[in-house]
């Protein structure tokens, strides 16, 4: 089954013609990192700079739910795949309700 364009008979004025500088028969289509991304399954090398130096690393974005108790305690499950031990975490979380926020917080 293949799906057609419904503009294809429509022709384009004069100033909007794909201009002779902008010829893309010789492109690639897709990023060009994708089969190193597909190797790494999904981990992302980035190089940090900090205050204490440079290290070289893999970040990887994990979508999941969290406990968190009224004294700071945080138990989430992520995928088995990571190794055991003490990992820099840093977490995005998303509140249900913007009126959830209290008004004394300042940023």
């Amino acid at each position: 089954m293949s799906k057609s364009n419904p503009h294809q008979d429509l022709e384009l004025p004069d100033e909007l013609e794909m201009q002779e500088e902008y010829d893309f028969t010789q492109a690639v289509r897709g990023n060009k990192y994708y089969e190193s991304y597909c190797r790494s399954k999904g981990k992302i090398p980035v190089k940090i700079t900090s205050e204490t130096g440079d290290r070289e690393v893999y970040l990887r974005k994990i979508e999941t739910k969290a406990m968190i108790t009224s004294d700071g305690q945080l138990t989430a499950q992520i995928p088995s795949d990571f190794t055991p031990g003490l990992h820099r975490v840093t977490l995005i979380i998303e509140e249900d309700e913007i009126s959830s926020l209290s008004s004394d917080v300042s940023c």
